[in-house]
């Protein structure tokens, strides 16, 4: 999942464990907002996908 440095705390507090994995670099010299936003590999939810999922479809 792609993601910004204001929601880094939010996916910790759905997630047991995240981490970085790397940041986007499209190459170009080119300022968007996917530019260096940050990669993250969370694993292990803090509830059932089912309660969490509502939650978290239109966070990004």
């Amino acid at each position: 999942m792609v993601v910004r440095e204001g929601e880094v705390a939010a996916r910790a507090r759905n997630f047991l464990d995240c981490r970085l994995v790397t940041r986007v670099d499209h190459g170009r010299d080119v300022d968007n907002e996917e530019q260096h936003a940050i990669v993250e590999l969370c694993a292990g939810p803090a509830e059932p996908w089912s309660r969490l999922w509502p939650k978290l479809r239109h966070f990004y």
